[in-house]
């Protein structure tokens, strides 16, 4: 069966969604021929990879849309998933959604043209779309109150590969100085200054490593240059990623949105506890299993009590939660079977 993913953006080892794609397209069955058609990828994209990838040029995609079994459309709002879509439709082939996660806009006419948006495309996807896959609960719910058609909707919720990810064996007691971690795309909606203001105030306990890229990241640097305890690093590949976590005791997510965040799957099941705001996002991996280290968004007091106490560790009923139910190596069978039904 040959299935076409489509995002716009290619590089597995950097983005939620591309690592959602390239995590289902390695543990998929050899039945599956993968095809990941993107339109933009980063300079330092790792294409050694075991699926196909095109780029977007011109009229190219007819040709894998029209040899595709299974069209899976990843993302929301986004123009360049409309051609496939149309003509998916046109031509009868299976199509699967995924959204992923709705974010507001960065602007007055950014909003209005997303709420335009939701109220033409975004129902004709759900109404005329074979499947929708949304990643959690919190997420149908929201369907639901934007009135889309929720009749063909299932939930599976966003996995990592699980043998990528060994579990380190951190020597967090006996350091004096702790080491928090942040792994993200450095923009506003991802509130890493709030965890910057809260941390300059502990520099004798806490260095605060930043990693991502994004719109804020110049920004940021310049305001807290001065700030011996706050490292930036832009964005790092794996391997350099991997001897930074060696060092680690925590990993921080103060998001005020999220789909269902890769990075807390990753920081689980490498051992690394996890300190969170409490959005629906990050609660539907963390459940009730997470508790103390758990912060209302935006509340500056409630993460200061937690990074006081500095207490770290993980829930053991946690992590084997997680590798129950957010590991591909668990969950590919779901989508085989959306892909086949």
């Amino acid at each position: 069966m040959r299935v076409l993913q489509i995002y716009k953006n290619f590089n597995a080892s950097k983005g939620g969604v591309e690592r959602h794609i390239d995590g289902l397209s390695n543990t998929i069955s050899s039945n599956f021929k993968i095809t990941y058609f993107y339109k933009i990828s980063d300079k330092d994209a790792n294409f050694n990879v075991k699926y196909k990838t095109i780029k977007s040029k011109y009229l190219n995609f007819i040709k894998y849309v029209f040899d595709s079994d299974v069209v899976h459309i990843h993302g929301a709002r986004f123009l360049f998933n409309l051609k496939f879509f149309f003509l998916a439709k046109i031509l009868n082939k299976k199509i699967i959604y995924t959204p992923h996660c709705y974010y507001e806009g960065r602007s007055f006419l950014n909003d209005q043209i997303k709420k335009i948006w939701d109220l033409t495309i975004e129902k004709i996807f759900y109404k005329f779309c074979n499947k929708i896959v949304l990643l959690n609960n919190f997420w149908m719910e929201y369907a639901k109150l934007k009135n889309f058609n929720i009749k063909n909707t299932t939930i599976i919720p966003n996995c990592v590969i699980k043998n990528n990810h060994r579990e380190i064996k951190s020597g967090t007691s006996e350091r004096s100085i702790k080491n928090i971690i942040s792994i993200s795309r450095i923009d506003k909606v991802k509130r890493i200054e709030d965890v910057i203001k809260v941390i300059i105030k502990f520099k004798d306990k806490y260095v605060f490593h930043i990693v991502g890229e994004g719109p804020e990241l110049k920004n940021l640097k310049k305001k807290y240059a001065n700030q011996s305890n706050i490292k930036f690093y832009g964005f790092i590949k794996d391997d350099e990623l991997q001897k930074i976590l060696e060092i680690i005791d925590a990993y921080i997510i103060a998001s005020e949105k999220e789909g269902m965040p890769t990075t807390i799957i990753e920081m689980i099941l490498s051992n690394i506890p996890v300190i969170a705001s409490d959005i629906p996002g990050n609660i539907a991996i963390l459940k009730d299993l997470n508790e103390k280290f758990i912060f209302k968004l935006g509340n500056y007091n409630e993460l200061s009590k937690i990074l006081e106490k500095g207490n770290f560790n993980i829930d053991y009923r946690l992590r084997e939660n997680v590798i129950k139910n957010y590991t591909w190596e668990n969950k590919v069978k779901e989508i085989e079977k959306i892909y086949e039904s």
